[in-house]
């Protein structure tokens, strides 16, 4: 790789990645997460047991469980979805633990996410800063149809938690695209 294309790939990196942690931060301090987003159970002690007596390991559940494979057990399961509830909810057993884990896995992903930001930019080289930074925009929303989207339509997100999703990922790539272009070359030679 050459010299000059390592240090862009480096430095975008970082930047995108520091910038993609930082709006993830504060838009996590600005957006109302708690009263627009999330919804509490009634009753919030009755649901812990519940869980923990039901749940013995971490993962991602599924209420009606649909066995694969087991027609009559598959025809159960959507007699209960007929009849509902509905529950598609990731589940931690046991204690979250400390945050600095949390934000040290996020800001490695926020990097990843910098570096692959980086290597779209560098491939498809649009001219200005806008324009850079509307390409990533469009990235993020590319990311969102990918991904919120179909969590919306199957597992019934919230419209709230969908959108907010949006404006994370779309505001995020868009930044990341407008922090990094000044560090990159501007059209092919550069």
């Amino acid at each position: 790789m050459a010299p000059a294309k390592a240090l862009y790939i480096t430095l975008g990196t970082l930047l995108g990645g520091l910038v993609m942690f930082a709006w993830g931060a504060a838009s996590h301090m600005v957006i109302p997460y708690g009263t627009l987003v999330f919804l509490r159970f009634s009753d919030e002690d009755t649901v812990a047991r519940a869980i923990s007596a039901n749940a013995p390991r971490s993962g991602v559940y599924f209420l009606p469980y649909m066995p694969e494979g087991d027609p009559a057990g598959m025809q159960a399961a959507q007699e209960k979805l007929a009849r509902g509830p509905f529950v598609f909810a990731a589940v931690r057993a046991g204690a979250m633990g400390e945050t600095r884990g949390y934000f040290i896995g996020q800001l490695v992903i926020d990097l990843l996410a910098g570096l692959l930001t980086t290597v779209l930019l560098l491939q498809a080289r649009p001219a200005t800063a806008t324009a850079r930074a509307l390409f990533m925009g469009v990235v993020g929303l590319a990311a969102w149809v990918a991904a919120s989207l179909p969590a919306w339509n199957w597992y019934a997100f919230s419209l709230a938690f969908t959108l907010a999703s949006l404006l994370d990922l779309v505001v995020g790539f868009a930044l990341a695209g407008l922090v990094i272009s000044p560090f990159l070359p501007k059209r092919p030679g550069d």
